[in-house]
């Protein structure tokens, strides 16, 4: 399958695209018809020629916009030639965040190998694997095993792919790094005035404000208000390097090890874990309060009240251990 213009990618990474695909029935390389499935999409750009396999039988290759299939419940596993890149739960996003489980260094490496592997060299017009530089290694190699990175490179690689690695894992990073800074904007902005919750070890809920969006630094700044069960806070949403990062008003700082339209999950910075995600409808209505966009093409908050400007702690303080740390 040939390559699509980027252009494209946009509308094709709206919600509807990613996660709301519909009710499809898999016939052929997809798997036998019978049970619902649903489509989702490995990106950085989006993914061709990838092999997966599902823990209900559907298997095939990533194609068109880097689609895979799976159903409800599903665990994906992902490979290419002799080399497993890792397993993730089904859903509408995958990207090198969810294959590395949140590990920075393997997010680098896996966004530098997709980098190296893609056929013309060019992102922009997504990625097409050549899987063939992995197919003839002497044996297997499962990634999600190792302690894989930049400077610890799989010795039975290829020469010449530890070179292109090594030689083009900057501009794979920067390439990555605005791929998900563009995926950010777009999941916050769907959530923007809306209650959140932050289900983990002791779930609350607050409502979310973007407050600016600083393109230059990939900074996305909010505003968490009217919270219940938990405390507001104005931290920012920050791509650096690949890897996305909140840092908390009191200066503390998450990581993000999922992304997803349905959820962002954090591992926190004492350990513990937490997922935002769109409260049950029905839990509350939206506030009032809005933005309003700047001439610079920015947000600034027009909502007046429910949180404190001057708070400095963070949403995770008060919690001992941190979400899901017992």
């Amino acid at each position: 399958m040939g390559k699509r213009v980027l252009t494209t990618i946009t509308a094709a990474l709206t919600a509807t695209t990613l996660f709301t695909v519909g009710l499809t029935s898999c016939g052929g390389d997809d798997g036998e018809s019978g049970s619902t499935s649903f489509r989702g999409q490995l990106t950085d750009a989006p993914i061709n020629g990838v092999y997966y396999e599902t823990s209900s039988g559907l298997k095939g290759k990533t194609r068109e916009e880097g689609y895979f299939y799976y159903r409800k419940g599903d665990t994906v596993t992902f490979k290419i030639g002799k080399v497993t890149l890792g397993s993730v739960e089904g859903q509408g996003l995958v990207t090198p965040i969810e294959l590395a489980k949140g590990n920075s260094n393997k997010i680098q490496f896996l966004t530098a190998l997709f980098y190296a592997l893609d056929k013309d060299s060019n992102p922009e017009n997504g990625m097409d694997i050549d899987e063939e530089q992995l197919s003839n290694l002497e044996s297997e190699i499962d990634l999600s095993s190792g302690n894989y990175s930049l400077t610890n490179l799989p010795e039975s690689f290829p020469k010449d792919l530890k070179t292109k690695i090594s030689s083009h894992h900057t501009d794979a990073i920067q390439h990555f790094s605005s791929s998900m800074f563009g995926h950010l904007k777009e999941i916050l902005g769907s959530w923007n005035n809306r209650e959140i919750l932050f289900d983990g070890d002791k779930p609350f809920t607050c409502y979310i404000t973007i407050n600016n969006i600083d393109e230059s630094n990939r900074e996305i700044r909010v505003s968490f208000s009217n919270c219940e069960g938990g405390e507001p806070d104005t931290p920012a949403f920050k791509v650096e390097n690949g890897i996305i990062k909140v840092v908390e008003g009191d200066g503390n700082e998450d990581e993000v090890i999922d992304l997803d339209h349905e959820k962002i999950c954090l591992r926190l910075h004492d350990g513990g874990e937490v997922c935002l995600k769109p409260a049950p409808e029905g839990v509350s209505g939206e506030h009032s309060g809005g933005y309003s966009e700047g001439s610079s093409g920015g947000y600034s908050s027009g909502y007046s009240g429910g949180y404190s400007s001057g708070y400095s702690g963070g949403y995770s303080n008060g919690y001992s251990g941190g979400y899901g740390s017992g």
